[in-house]
């Protein structure tokens, strides 16, 4: 996935470009009338044992032998629910 940021006039813009098919069934599946998105500040960083870990807030400072920073930006997709009648 080709990921650029562009800003200009004051309005920032997160670009996600798919590069396979895979990455474009993920994207086709975000329908932005059925879903919000909530941006976050949190951290995206590797642990012991080779896997990847993200948080947002304290908790896992807790638990964890490292303290990463809450750098990275993370947009979070919710679907919408559906209306009860």
């Amino acid at each position: 996935m080709k990921t650029a940021i562009y800003i200009e006039d004051g309005v920032t813009q997160i670009v996600l470009t798919p590069e396979t098919s895979w990455e474009k069934k993920i994207l086709d599946e975000i329908d932005l009338e059925k879903h919000t998105l909530t941006p976050l500040r949190g951290s995206f960083y590797e642990c012991q044992g080779g896997y990847f870990r993200n948080k947002t807030g304290e908790f896992l400072n807790r638990i964890c032998d490292r303290n990463p920073k809450d750098e990275s930006l993370m947009l979070r997709i919710d679907s919408i629910p559906e209306p009860t009648p």
